[in-house]
């Protein structure tokens, strides 16, 4: 730990060396934003007053400590702590390069791809939380113009499919 700590840890930017620690941790912010995902279960599950601010700590808790591991694994296996060699990498990609440096061409490609899988479903639900916010606001008149159009539920399948294809267009035009 101290090799990470007090000689990885060196400063390329020229920032104050306690900034560029704080700096370092930012990447990790990912799992203070998981009480997100727990807020939406609050419609569905009984006895939300009780059941919603646990799963917040659960989920902040189990995020935390998985963030925090990845993390000083990430910096353990930075190939002779050369940093500025990561920061300048070909790949534009440093945690490509720390996967490839660690694991081989093979794995490194097998590895993106299910982090590359994962952010797909990451991004499937969002659009399915978003989805469930927009219906909820029109189904509450609380769109204006739209609320007519997007809180229509499917009698077929059961879902408002018009919220969700509002926000997959909306989100297509912000990308």
């Amino acid at each position: 730990m101290q090799v990470i700590y007090l000689e990885i840890l060196k400063n390329f930017r020229n920032y104050p060396t306690d900034f560029s620690f704080i700096l370092a941790l930012t990447p990790a912010v990912w799992t203070i934003g998981t009480y997100y995902s727990a807020i939406h279960w609050a419609e569905e599950v009984r006895n939300a007053q009780r059941a919603i601010p646990w799963d917040i700590l659960r989920t902040i808790t189990a995020c935390w400590v998985i963030g925090w591991f990845i993390c000083n694994v990430f910096a353990a296996c930075i190939k002779d702590g050369d940093v500025y060699r990561m920061i300048t990498t070909e790949t534009g990609s440093p945690v490509s390069q720390l996967i490839y440096d660690s694991l081989g061409k093979q794995w490194a490609i097998a590895l993106m791809s299910l982090i590359a899988f994962g952010q797909m479903l990451m991004a499937i639900s969002i659009l399915i939380a978003l989805s469930r916010q927009v219906w909820s606001f029109a189904r509450d008149d609380g769109l204006p113009m739209v609320y007519r159009y997007v809180k229509y539920i499917d009698p077929r399948i059961k879902v408002p499919i018009r919220a969700s294809m509002s926000v997959f267009y909306q989100l297509q035009l912000e990308c």
